[in-house]
């Protein structure tokens, strides 16, 4: 390695053996393990702050507002974990008030700044749910659910990062569109999401 603590196992010793030398810097080692590796290779990286002082600090400040994240958005190289989840894992951790402050902030508050008729279980509004085990919350690891996936609509592998078992249930506008380890036969086949317009009623897409 260029910088950092070399190798750590019997396995690595005999990998970078076989790497060109001298190596100058990290992208020279990155780009002999690719031209090595080829397509085979895996790496994950930290995409924002990994002081887990900073982070909380930034995600708790009541002048930000937690939310969408592109979990999902990607196929092959990337495979980010829910944000939003992790948030409720270190908001759970921190106590049970922590914890109804941080669901407030991914339901209420956002609707309210945004001038949403949603966010709320209350009479009238949109029937928008979902349950969490919280045992299986505590115990959500990213890291370790990450892999790769074969995908049939895609016709090709995709990395994907699983938190199987932590969400149980999803509701959308009343209809049942995931439960357990599953989407429902309504998913895709019954109109669910609604063109949300500022100031007023939700309407159906």
């Amino acid at each position: 390695q260029a910088r950092g603590q070399g190798a750590r196992n019997d396995a690595e010793i005999a990998v970078f053996r076989t790497l060109p030398r001298p190596i100058g810097d990290d992208c020279e080692f990155f780009l002999a393990l690719l031209r090595a590796y080829d397509t085979d290779l895996r790496w994950f990286v930290t995409a924002a702050n990994a002081n887990p002082e900073r982070y909380q600090r930034a995600l708790f400040d009541p002048q930000i507002l937690p939310g969408f994240n592109d979990s999902g958005a990607h196929l092959t190289n990337m495979a980010f974990f829910d944000a939003n989840l992790r948030g409720l894992q270190l908001a759970a951790a921190a106590g049970e008030a922590e914890l109804a402050r941080h669901v407030r902030r991914l339901s209420r508050e956002p609707a309210e700044f945004f001038g949403l008729e949603i966010g709320s279980l209350e009479p009238g509004r949109s029937a928008d749910m979902i349950l969490i085990d919280p045992a299986a919350l505590r115990a959500y690891d990213s890291h370790a659910h990450t892999r790769l996936l074969f995908r049939e609509v895609f016709a090709h592998e995709q990395m994907v990062n699983r938190s199987d078992g932590v969400v149980c249930e999803v509701w959308v506008g009343g209809k049942h569109a995931w439960s357990q380890d599953r989407a429902t036969p309504a998913l895709g086949q019954e109109s669910m999401g609604r063109c949300l317009r500022v100031g007023s009623e939700t309407v159906t897409a």
